[in-house]
């Protein structure tokens, strides 16, 4: 089960439609008092004096609004944040029963207290924004005021074309309702948005190792996401042992526009002693991959010198190459096949391929996961061949392939993802080299294979288990079908 902002949208979605609903009172009210009657009718001076008349009475107003909102957000936030926590818990027993486990109890047991701290944490980092909205707003009316007045008396625009400017800048921007460290402006809806997913991501969390510590499940496969974060990235595919776990949080809004705290629905069997077992999983350096991670360009460079032959410019190797493992396999990919591309995608294509040439051959299994229609599947089966269709990218290691195939460990799922069936591929290669040492995502026990390469099918079988270093762990509610191939 995968427990990230996405799964909590439509609960979010309760808590920002209050924000983007004061935003609009804020701004129709804002326009309201600048109607064209009173540009048209009052000279300057008096149009001015009358708007900071004016003024008085719409901070009032915003006042009026701001308090609304305050007891809309302190009623709705803790009906939402027990639903995220009720949500986590019968996820526990809905993905249990999915792996035919037997349950004797329900997951209607909820921890008062922890939804009600959960609750007012949230509660308090929504309506502490409250006063930057009301400055801001504040501050909106005043603008427009000065924009007006000093557009007239410069000559530059009429004191209408300057009022509907002013007017117009500001309903596309928004009203800015937090500035992180980072200086990013959040709109109201936006940052209520993000804080509360965030928030539910975690009440969400909570009820599902509430639950699993009641059950007695204690071990979790932390998740891979696209576009994680560093803090994130080292955790990716580990097992973990929630008992001894400890949680460190990070404010979505000191580091990252959302904080994604995941897990699979696997839950093992393991057995004898666990903590070597853990620690055996968790060690994902074999002996065909550098015993380095996160190689910098220097570290590179020395490391070439012995190790890549023929004339390659390294630092230029080291930049593309690294890039492939993270953005643009895809943009290449379509290079290779003859798509229109940029000149510098094409570049980085061959920047590629000469550097699989170079390096040193990857000789171990490698696996590579994906999802395809049942039609397509049916076609693969029946060509007996397969063609990658560029340079592609594999793992030495089943499970991290898997996941990339699997309903259940997958995070982001394209409209097409229920009417596709997951398949992992099986081979070793000629043309391959391990990125591992400077790839991105490190965790990936990446290798990478020629678009030269060619396979054909030796075996078909359908998969519900993977074993992993000691571990079986199931492949959920929908096996995978494995395809061994070998290189032509």
């Amino acid at each position: 089960m995968l427990i990230t902002p996405d799964s909590s949208k439509k609960l979010a979605k309760v808590i920002s439609k209050l924000y983007a609903d004061a935003e609009f009172i804020i701004l129709n009210k804002l326009a309201g008092d600048f109607d064209n009657v009173d540009i048209e009718n009052l000279s300057l001076s008096d149009w001015e004096r009358k708007k900071l008349k004016q003024f008085k009475k719409y901070k009032k107003e915003m006042q009026n609004v701001i308090d609304d909102l305050n007891l809309q957000v302190h009623t709705q936030t803790p009906k939402i944040v027990k639903s995220g926590y009720v949500n986590g818990a019968s996820q526990v027993d809905i993905n249990l029963r999915s792996l035919q486990q037997k349950i004797d109890t329900d997951s209607s047991k909820v921890d008062e207290g922890k939804v009600k701290a959960l609750a007012e944490e949230l509660t308090d980092k929504l309506t502490s924004t409250h006063p930057q909205i009301l400055r801001r707003s504040d501050d909106i009316y005043r603008r427009v005021i000065s924009e007006a007045v000093n557009a007239e008396v410069t000559g530059i625009q009429t004191r209408l074309q300057a009022t509907q400017q002013a007017l117009n800048k500001f309903a596309d921007q928004g009203i800015t309702s937090f500035i992180d460290k980072k200086g990013r402006n959040w709109s109201m809806e936006a940052y209520s948005e993000m804080a509360t997913r965030t928030g539910l991501v975690r009440a969400n969390l909570a009820g599902t190792l509430d639950r699993m510590n009641e059950l007695e499940y204690d071990l979790v496969i932390v998740s891979e996401h696209p576009e994680e974060c560093p803090l994130c990235r080292p955790w990716e595919y580990q097992i973990l042992r929630t008992g001894n776990a400890t949680v460190t949080s990070v404010d979505a809004t000191d580091e990252l526009p959302t904080v994604e705290e995941t897990q699979s629905d696997e839950f093992n069997t393991a057995t004898a002693d666990e903590d070597l077992l853990i620690r055996q999983v968790n060690n994902t350096d074999t002996a065909k991959h550098m015993n380095i991670d996160n190689m910098t360009l220097s570290q590179f460079k020395d490391w070439a010198k012995d190790n890549l032959k023929g004339d390659i410019d390294h630092e230029v190797a080291y930049n593309h190459v690294r890039d492939f493992t993270h953005g643009y396999d895809n943009r290449i990919r379509k290079a290779q096949m003859g798509k229109k591309s940029k000149d510098d995608i094409i570049k980085r294509a061959e920047t590629l391929e000469n550097y699989i040439k170079a390096a040193p051959k990857f000789t171990d299994p490698i696996f590579r996961g994906i999802r395809v229609t049942p039609q397509q599947l049916l076609g693969i089966q029946e060509s007996g061949e397969i063609n990658m269709l560029g340079t592609s990218s594999w793992s030495s290691t089943q499970l991290t392939a898997s996941s990339y195939a699997s309903k259940v460990m997958q995070g982001k799922k394209s409209k097409s993802f229920d009417q596709q069936v997951p398949v992992l591929f099986k081979t070793v290669s000629k043309n391959c080299t391990s990125v591992r040492h400077f790839s991105r995502h490190f965790n990936e026990d990446e290798v990478v294979v020629s678009k030269d390469s060619r396979f054909r099918i030796v075996n078909t079988e359908s998969i519900s288990k993977i074993e992993h270093k000691g571990l079986t762990i199931s492949t959920g509610s929908q096996s995978i079908t494995m395809i061994t191939l070998e290189e032509m």
